[in-house]
């Protein structure tokens, strides 16, 4: 199933029009790269920030791992290790795979675990999306009250209207589940979803809100953390800046990793901010700090669970 999946990701024609937007953005921004002032900004960098960053990173992992078990309606047998372990392999598979197939795949080895529904399982991770979108909102907010910028009265109300969309939105999802389903598979799998998508309840609520809070929070200080590195002088201020930029990029189809999607976001990020000096380096090794981690960590979980996978199959035979 899991091996379907990725064949169909990669032929998907979402994901080879992204990969040529991707490859596009790569030749503009290497066209400015200067590998020799690359090398330089390395060879002076305080590693030792980059190594608090990667911890960070690593500790926003088990953050999402703790809040994940939370969306679990019987969450007592689910292991925060285990879930650990697959949000890394999420992460590595985005980086190497299409299209975001990383939460198919947390999906797949969750569900096999723990002999949960799979369609479950995704309506979870849909949630840890809305959750994550009301981390982002919460940026949004911190940057309209303290930044220097004047937005638009408009563009305040839209904002608002969207968000109290999406509120009206999974109130109505609480509630609604198809009855009467007979045979119908794909009914089936909707409830299923929304079973999953509607975990969030009075209990695990403000609990849940709390770990975002957190994870928002690290993901500012990584990207304050690298700079310092580099001693690049952004701010508190101008790292949220550019996280929520590079965020909003990631919707867009890409290569895996979003690879020239992200240097791109995060060069754009610094212009508006009118800083032009060392941006394509500076992208590429905030990238680097979280790829890297990712996928090395990542890939060794995956493989892990992988070969487990096939030897229960075996086993079964």
């Amino acid at each position: 199933i899991m091996n379907k999946e990725i064949k169909h990701n990669i032929f998907n024609w979402k994901f080879l029009l992204g990969s040529i937007f991707s490859i596009y953005l790569l030749w503009i921004v290497f066209e400015k790269f200067e590998i020799h002032n690359f090398y330089k900004i390395i060879l002076n960098a305080n590693f030792a920030y980059i190594l608090f960053a990667i911890l960070i990173l690593l500790f926003s992992v088990y953050l999402r791992s703790l809040r994940w078990k939370l969306l679990f309606y019987s969450n007592d047998e689910i292991n925060t290790r285990i879930l650990f372990d697959i949000q890394l392999i999420g992460y590595f598979a985005n980086n190497v795979l299409p299209l975001r197939i990383g939460e198919v795949i947390k999906a797949y080895f969750v569900g096999n675990e723990y002999n949960i529904s799979k369609t479950k399982v995704f309506g979870t991770i849909i949630l840890e999306r809305v959750l994550d979108m009301l981390g982002v909102i919460f940026l949004i907010l911190i940057s309209l009250l303290f930044s220097n910028y004047k937005y638009d009265l408009i563009n305040n109300y839209l904002f608002l209207s969207i968000v109290a969309t999406l509120l009206l939105l999974s109130y109505v999802l609480k509630n609604f589940r198809f009855k009467n389903l007979g045979e119908n598979f794909v009914l089936k799998i909707i409830n299923d979803l929304i079973y999953g998508f509607t975990s969030l309840n009075n209990k695990n609520g403000l609990l849940s809100f709390f770990y975002t809070a957190l994870i928002w929070i690290c993901y500012i200080l990584i990207v304050f953390f690298t700079q310092l590195a580099i001693n690049f002088q952004l701010d508190l201020l101008q790292s949220i800046f550019i996280l929520l930029v590079s965020t909003f990029s990631l919707a867009i189809p890409s290569l895996p990793a979003s690879i020239g999607i992200f240097e791109a976001s995060v060069i754009y990020a610094l212009t508006l901010l009118g800083i032009n000096n060392n941006n394509v380096e500076f992208s590429i090794f905030l990238h680097s700090v979280t790829f890297f981690p990712y996928t090395i960590i990542g890939g060794y979980f995956f493989f892990k669970f992988y070969f487990n996978e096939n030897k229960k199959i075996k086993n079964k035979i």
